[in-house]
């Protein structure tokens, strides 16, 4: 189903596929694992919401997710980080995520 939506997303003409919808178990999170890789390659990000999602919003970068969501002040979805919590972990799971930002911040 959720697959069914991301190819109607994609032939509409989206530059991006966003997929956020609630996790409430192990499996929906497998599922939209599953997903992630499916459509890595089709410009798409993906992630859950709710407690069980908060692993979603770090991992799936890996799995070839585009972005991800933090707050500053409040969070405007379930699930979502505070930007320094989301920020120091990216930086701890992804290595190269510290060069690349570095790379990009010094390019001004």
């Amino acid at each position: 189903m959720v697959l069914k939506q991301a190819e109607k997303i994609r032939k509409s003409g989206a530059d991006i596929i966003k997929i956020s919808t609630t996790v409430t178990a192990p499996k929906h999170v497998q599922a939209l694992a599953r997903l992630t890789m499916e459509i890595a390659d089709q410009n798409a990000a993906v992630m859950g919401m709710g407690s069980e999602g908060v692993l979603t919003r770090l991992f799936f970068p890996a799995l070839g997710s585009l972005f991800t969501y933090a707050f500053l002040d409040q969070p405007t979805a379930p699930g979502q980080l505070h930007f320094d919590d989301t920020f120091r972990q990216l930086r701890l799971l992804y290595p190269s995520f510290e060069r690349e930002n570095a790379a990009a911040l010094a390019k001004g």
